[in-house]
């Protein structure tokens, strides 16, 4: 799985680091072991991401991440999630 990826801009901590772990096919059951925190804490993220970015599921959520923030994951352009 590697490195956790860095933080999008002006998005509260939680939300912006499982999103790119989303983006690295990171599982919920590894995302909440990796960041220490439960399993229904992780699906809570990413339903506030689904939410809140307006798509039907985490693989266009983790598309969106990847066009903005890119291999590298340095923010392109600011992004709110």
């Amino acid at each position: 799985m590697g490195e956790q990826p860095p933080p999008a801009a002006g998005t509260p901590v939680g939300r912006r680091t499982v999103l790119g772990l989303i983006a690295l096919g990171t599982r919920n059951r590894d995302i909440a072991v990796q960041l220490d925190i439960s399993e229904f804490t992780v699906k809570r993220h990413v339903q506030n991401i689904l939410h809140k970015l307006n798509v039907p599921s985490r693989d266009v959520a983790a598309h969106i991440y990847r066009s903005v923030f890119g291999a590298e994951g340095a923010p392109q352009f600011a992004v709110t999630v």
